[in-house]
């Protein structure tokens, strides 16, 4: 095997390589690569939505289980912060995988699950953030929905030592790493123990929740997020105080997170920042939006970018926040 070619940022890049690992999730579905005589794996995506809410409204002391009318399996609200999180929904997804949203159906069934549970009048206007993905189920029957079809796991080898790993879930992602290292070393003839189960994970390796959880405030903060990579946050804020002003005000992300974030942790986006190292588009959407200039100006020394490259993306976060918000008010979902 060659390796595989990517392209990223307008750039193809050749991999060469022994073997290559394809965990591509949701996105198996509409890959059919195989070589010659070789069936392509069956995923069938599900689609899952979160809808965050005023802790206020529900003011709920633990993460809770409760029955979704019309649907078989439960929803869970979570405390987090100011907020709660409010899901998840599985419904079959056809459509494009780059695009997945929270629509007025998906989240009117959350609310009507929470008011039918507790004693609240939660609206669609009360919604902070929400969140969708998709499920890489792997087709092994003709369930009538995605609800029936098991969340397992399952590693295959092509003849020409493509390695796939298909299915699974997130609590079990370390698990099917493992799986796969270890076809993908099968391929290569060589057997060595794999050490994940012993390896701690960034941050993690002396890191004492108790110290850190006694001095409060920011440096709490940065120790549950970072573990004993806080400190280098902390330099950062140390190096420049106004590092040390939130991104948000009222929530507890600073300054300081969006260069690491930059520095240390392959942000490239705005959405990058707000969206996935930090999670302010979900719990504080709106107000994210009002802050995306400031975090491109944060970004923008540490990734080289011009003005105009700072304009495109305030202008991509922008635009992405008021899809969501239109997909909010909206039955339908693009299909592809």
């Amino acid at each position: 095997m060659s390796g595989a070619v990517v392209e990223a940022d307008g750039q193809e890049i050749v991999v060469r390589a022994s073997v290559v690992v394809m965990a591509t999730g949701s996105w198996l579905r509409d890959w059919d690569g195989t070589a010659p005589g070789t069936d392509a794996p069956t995923i069938r995506p599900a689609k899952g939505v979160h809808i965050a809410l005023p802790w206020l409204k529900i003011r709920n002391t633990s993460s809770l289980t409760f029955q979704v009318p019309g649907q078989k399996t439960p929803a869970t609200i979570t405390r987090w912060g100011d907020s709660v999180l409010v899901g998840t929904t599985d419904t079959e997804y056809t459509g494009d995988l780059d695009h997945v949203g929270c629509t007025a159906d998906d989240a009117d069934v959350l609310l009507h699950a929470v008011t039918s549970s507790f004693d609240t009048d939660v609206s669609a206007a009360d919604i902070q953030g929400s969140i969708a993905g998709t499920r890489p189920l792997v087709a092994r029957s003709n369930a009538k929905n995605t609800a029936e079809i098991p969340r397992s796991s399952e590693v295959r080898t092509d003849p020409d030592g493509l390695v796939s790993i298909l299915g699974g879930k997130l609590t079990i992602g370390r698990h099917m790493g493992m799986q796969g290292i270890d076809a993908a070393e099968k391929v290569l003839g060589v057997q060595r123990r794999c050490r994940t189960a012993d390896t701690p994970i960034l941050g993690a390796a002396g890191y004492d929740e108790a110290s850190f959880t006694a001095s409060g405030g920011w440096e709490d903060h940065l120790a549950e997020r970072y573990g004993t990579e806080s400190r280098f946050v902390s330099q950062i804020m140390a190096d420049d105080p106004a590092m040390r002003e939130p991104i948000v005000a009222g929530q507890p992300y600073l300054a300081a997170e969006v260069v690491y974030a930059a520095r240390h942790e392959m942000a490239h986006t705005v959405d990058d920042v707000l969206a996935r190292r930090t999670r302010l588009r979900l719990f504080a959407r709106d107000a994210s939006d009002g802050a995306a200039r400031r975090v491109a100006g944060l970004m923008a020394p540490e990734l080289g970018w011009t003005p105009q490259q700072v304009d495109h993306q305030v202008a991509a976060y922008h635009e992405a926040i008021q899809t969501e918000r239109q997909l909010l008010t909206t039955n339908t979902e693009a299909q592809a």
